[in-house]
């Protein structure tokens, strides 16, 4: 906290600081626009990690997520799409375009057991860990007609 501010006051300048940096409409690297990257949450459940992505308005096909190696990249395009043609504008907090979510993962994922779901705005993506080392017990088997 600021020193002589009040907790009202404080909360009013992060607010204005996180609305000033949300609403930076274009950013650029190259010259070409940067994607933006929605709000993800990452978590552990029993053997898996569970990917959470915040992104309301799409739709099948619209989403591409690939793995090398251990670094997982979710991106798709979200269209602005109004309803009405040519509107004039008066606030622009919703983003649009190319996004992208870059995550390196904590360990190797069974790939062939990856899942992914899009509902009520959220892509939720079960990644079950990859079981490298298993132990394996083998049974010796002896034998007594030992010829000598």
């Amino acid at each position: 906290m600021v020193f002589g501010q009040s907790d009202d006051e404080f909360s009013k300048l992060l607010s204005t600081l996180e609305a000033v940096y949300s609403r930076s409409l274009v950013q650029r690297r190259g010259g070409k626009p940067m994607a933006w990257c929605p709000p993800t949450d990452v978590y552990e459940v029993n053997d898996r990690l569970v990917v959470c992505v915040e992104i309301a308005g799409m739709r099948d096909g619209e989403f591409h997520i690939t793995i090398d190696e251990r670094l997982l990249v979710i991106s798709g395009m979200r269209i602005r799409d109004y309803a009405h043609p040519q509107p004039s504008l008066h606030q622009l907090e919703i983003r649009h375009g190319e996004f992208r979510v870059e995550l390196m993962l904590p360990w190797a994922v069974d790939r062939s057991r990856i899942e992914a779901n899009y509902r009520d705005g959220f892509l939720q993506v079960e990644l079950p860990r990859r079981q490298d080392r298993q132990i394996h017990i083998i049974n010796v088997r002896i034998d007594e007609n030992d010829e000598e």
